[in-house]
């Protein structure tokens, strides 16, 4: 069984991939038609348990709002009717 070492530099120099760099503004979408920009690609297909969750979500948040809205208004209201017994 052989030891794993890194590569040395010479090792290095022999089999790194040359790749000269891109001219600058190269990988730019600069055309209104250019597939790269984001509003020119396609949108990506919403899964179906996806959609059903965000729904599902969606529902426990508004019960959950109206819930509290209407023991916020409860409060209120009780909070006027002991103020005017108070009074």
């Amino acid at each position: 069984m052989a030891l794993a070492r890194e590569a040395g530099p010479d090792v290095l120099t022999c089999q790194s991939p040359n790749r000269t760099p891109a001219a600058a503004g190269m990988r730019k979408a600069r055309k209104l038609g250019d597939e790269r920009r984001r509003d020119n690609r396609p949108a990506l297909p919403v899964c179906g348990a996806e959609a059903r969750r965000a729904v599902k979500m969606c529902k426990q948040w508004a019960a959950g709002t109206a819930s509290e809205e209407a023991s916020t208004v409860g409060a209120h209201l009780q909070g006027q009717i002991d103020k005017s017994v108070w009074e």
